[in-house]
C-alpha cells in the first residue's frame, strides 16, 4: 500500500480507506421483535414475523441464523426468505446506514397463510423486524482504526503530537532513529486521517513521512454517532 502510495502520489489514508470498511453496527444487548408485512389492497395479511437479535463475540465476522420456530408456523419453503429479508437489512444498515456484524438472529414465531403466502412479504417482515430490533439493542458504530509510524525530526514530535491528539489519536511511543530523527508509534481513527501527508507537510515543511496499516475496530464516540445517525435520518428522509 506503501509503495502504490508513493508512486501515485496518493494519500495513505485515502487509499487504505478503499480496502477498510469505514464502519459497522454491533449489538450490545438482545432484543426481541415483530414485524407484519404490508398488506397490499389485493392481498390479505400474509405473513406475522417475530425475531430476536443477540450480539456475538466482537471481531468474530459472524452471523448465525437460527430457525427456533414451531409447529410448523412458517412453512420451510418460506424459511429462505426470511433469512434473505434479515441479510438485506444487515447490509442496509440499522441506524446509520453501516453494515451490521457479529449477530445472531434467532427467528422465534411466524404465521403464514396456505393458499396466500408469498415469499416476498417473508421478506418484507423479516426485513422490518430486524430493524426494529436492532434499534432496540443499543446498537453501536464500529470504526476502523489504524497503526501509524511517523517519522520526522526530534523538534517536530510536538507538534505532531499534539495534532494527532486532536484527531483523536493516541501516541503509543517513540523510537530514536539517528541523525535527529524520531519514529513516533500512534493509532488513530481512519476517518480522521484523510488529506493527512498535507497535514504533517504544514506541520514539518515536508520532511516528515508516515506508513500505515489496519488495526481493528473500535466504537466511536456517542457525540460521533449522534451526528452520524442524524445525517443518515436526513438521507432517508431526502
Amino acid at each position: 500500500m506503501a509503495q502504490l502510495a508513493e508512486r501515485l502520489r496518493l494519500d495513505l489514508a485515502d487509499a487504505l480507506a478503499r480496502d477498510v470498511e469505514r464502519g459497522a453496527h454491533f449489538l450490545q444487548r438482545p432484543r426481541t421483535a415483530v414485524a407484519y408485512a404490508e398488506p397490499q389492497p389485493d392481498d390479505p395479511l400474509l405473513a406475522l414475523r417475530e425475531l430476536r437479535v443477540e450480539p456475538l463475540e466482537r471481531g468474530a465476522g459472524g452471523f448465525e441464523f437460527v430457525d427456533a420456530t414451531k409447529g410448523g408456523v412458517i412453512p420451510q419453503q418460506f424459511m429462505p426468505a426470511v433469512e434473505k429479508g434479515v441479510r438485506l437489512a444487515m447490509a442496509d444498515g440499522a441506524i446509520a446506514g453501516y453494515p451490521v456484524v457479529d449477530v445472531r438472529v434467532v427467528i422465534t414465531d411466524g404465521k403464514s397463510h396456505s393458499v396466500d403466502s408469498k415469499e416476498i412479504a417473508f421478506v418484507t417482515a423479516a426485513r422490518k423486524a430486524f430493524v426494529a430490533a436492532v434499534r432496540e439493542a443499543r446498537p453501536i458504530v464500529l470504526e476502523p482504526v489504524v497503526e501509524l509510524e511517523i517519522t520526522a525530526a526530534d523538534g517536530q514530535v510536538g507538534d505532531i503530537t499534539g495534532d494527532l491528539s486532536a484527531r483523536r489519536g493516541q501516541v503509543n511511543g517513540t523510537a530514536a532513529l539517528g541523525n535527529g530523527q524520531l519514529a513516533v508509534r500512534a493509532q488513530a481513527p481512519l476517518a480522521e486521517l484523510s488529506g493527512y501527508q498535507t497535514r504533517l507537510n504544514t506541520l514539518t515543511g515536508g520532511q516528515a513521512r508516515y506508513t500505515m496499516s489496519f488495526s481493528h475496530y473500535d466504537a466511536v464516540p456517542p457525540a460521533v454517532q449522534g451526528k452520524l445517525v442524524a445525517q443518515h435520518q436526513v438521507r432517508d428522509e431526502e
